[in-house]
């Protein structure tokens, strides 16, 4: 049996310990404060007179976005995400967005599978500049994105010029950003693999919308046009060439070269009615009759929206000036100066964080071994 005075020997050393781990933690975040402090020069003198609850409050920050590298870590490895931290950061002081919502877009961009911290660094940076100037959040955005990307196999170089496109369809159509891109989400899969480009999927998801009651209907309906197309039977294929006032060779040469005009071709015979337009009912099911009609009476917004989004695929800039401009207001700026502010809080967290670590450990270790003798 253990003497009851050995035991008390025990714990007064250990507290002793405990105690003295406690107070070296103080004096490590004393002089960590002290080392920030004259780590910003001028700005030291503010932080004179913080308060323990402005420090807590940095402390918090810094663990909440913590908690959120780890799980870009998790999907991304610990060498990228060590780097994309500073990126985060950058990016967080310089624009109105949080660091949650650019966290939330890195992360969903490794998990959706691009790679390697300069193109994830680029997607986070357009995802939040194209919420930030249109409807669309964030990480909706982000998730769409990085899916259309993969479908269309777009490269992710071209990722701004995809937000271009988007950005100028939504401000020249009746079609919001956050309609485009759920359409062109359900849409370009099928699509791609009939042989339209992302700019010509992106112009005629944009006129869909603009007569479909929801984006989803306008996705779901080119989607199934598209399958059909790629689906005929030899039988079905001369019947429409005939449709269309060609023959076989001819109109197996224009799926093959030119599908997207094969689409308008079959669209404008669709609105022309008469017997031509009966062949397609007979041909075609209802769902991609429907949108064949709808194509057909807006034709001259399809060519329209295409052009548009070829001339800014090549050479846009509607999405920076679109941006530029939405954080001129006032609300921005304030956005952005909070966005500095979480910034330099995470900056003071991430410098006390080894002193509070050190605290920490000597109170849990202290409180342990007070519990051990309830």
């Amino acid at each position: 049996m253990q003497n009851p005075l050995n035991a008390d020997n025990e714990v007064s050393v250990g507290i002793t310990s405990d105690t003295a781990q406690f107070q070296e933690g103080i004096g490590g975040a004393e002089d960590a404060l002290l080392s920030f402090k004259g780590a910003i020069g001028a700005a030291g003198t503010a932080l004179a007179g913080l308060s323990a609850g402005a420090l807590a409050s940095s402390i918090q920050q810094f663990t909440r976005f913590e908690d959120q590298m780890i799980q870009i870590e998790k999907v991304v490895g610990e060498g990228v995400a060590r780097g994309l931290k500073d990126d985060i950061q950058t990016l967080n002081e310089a624009m109105p967005t949080t660091q949650t919502q650019l966290t939330g877009i890195a992360e969903v961009a490794g998990r959706l599978g691009i790679e390697g911290r300069s193109s994830i660094k680029r997607f986070t940076k357009v995802v939040a500049q194209l919420s930030e100037a249109t409807n669309i959040a964030s990480k909706n955005a982000a998730e769409g994105f990085a899916r259309i990307a993969t479908l269309t196999k777009e490269p992710i170089s071209n990722i701004r010029s995809l937000g271009d496109v988007v950005n100028r369809l939504s401000n020249n159509m009746g079609a919001s950003a956050s309609e485009i891109v759920d359409s062109m989400t359900r849409a370009s899969g099928t699509l791609t693999s009939l042989g339209l480009t992302t700019e010509e999927i992106a112009g005629v998801t944009a006129a869909v919308n603009e007569v479909s009651s929801s984006s989803r209907l306008a996705g779901t309906q080119l989607r199934r046009l598209g399958q059909e197309v790629q689906g005929l039977s030899d039988g079905d294929a001369e019947t429409l060439a005939d449709a269309l006032g060609m023959n076989v060779e001819q109109f197996e040469k224009l799926a093959e070269e030119n599908p997207n005009e094969l689409l308008l071709e079959l669209s404008e015979t669709m609105e022309e009615g008469g017997e031509q337009a009966d062949t397609l009912r007979e041909v075609f099911s209802t769902t991609s009759r429907q949108v064949l009609t709808k194509l057909g009476s807006n034709l001259k917004q399809v060519k329209r929206a295409q052009d548009s989004a070829n001339r800014e695929m090549e050479s846009g800039s509607s999405l920076v000036e679109e941006y530029q401009k939405s954080t001129e207001s006032t609300a921005s700026q304030f956005e952005i100066f909070k966005s500095r502010i979480q910034s330099v809080q995470t900056a003071i967290g991430e410098t006390l964080s080894p002193a509070i670590d050190t605290v920490l450990g000597g109170f849990n270790s202290l409180l342990k071994r007070v519990c051990s003798f309830r």
